[in-house]
């Protein structure tokens, strides 16, 4: 039998590894913007997010520390080649309940349910 307890732990951790929800994302590195307006998936909660952009992009925010994974073709070959980037530590901002930002001197990534 369930004590009410571990069925309490239970919700919350289907409710922390539930789907992602859709959104829109802006992300611009050194005032560049390479994320314009795009759909993306976020899942996670708190200081371990996942935004996925497209079918290979992915960011990431893990314990204040944001990454980013994307599939880009080279300039002298064009073949397709997967880079992993590092932007450091942010700071989250969450003016409302529609709209997180996470910043930091290098890159800003927003996203707006």
């Amino acid at each position: 039998m369930t004590t009410p307890r571990s069925a309490a732990l239970a919700a919350i951790l289907c409710l922390a590894a539930g789907p992602g929800f859709a959104a829109t994302c802006h992300m611009t590195v050194q005032g560049v913007p390479v994320i314009d307006d795009q759909t993306c998936t976020v899942a996670g909660r708190g200081r371990d997010v996942r935004v996925a952009v497209g079918a290979e992009d992915a960011i990431r925010i893990s314990r204040s520390f944001m990454s980013g994974r994307f599939l880009v073709r080279g300039a002298r070959d064009g073949r397709l080649r997967r880079i992993e980037v590092s932007y450091g530590q942010v700071v989250t901002s969450s003016d409302s309940d529609d709209k997180t930002c996470y910043f930091n001197q290098k890159a800003t990534l927003c996203v707006d349910r």
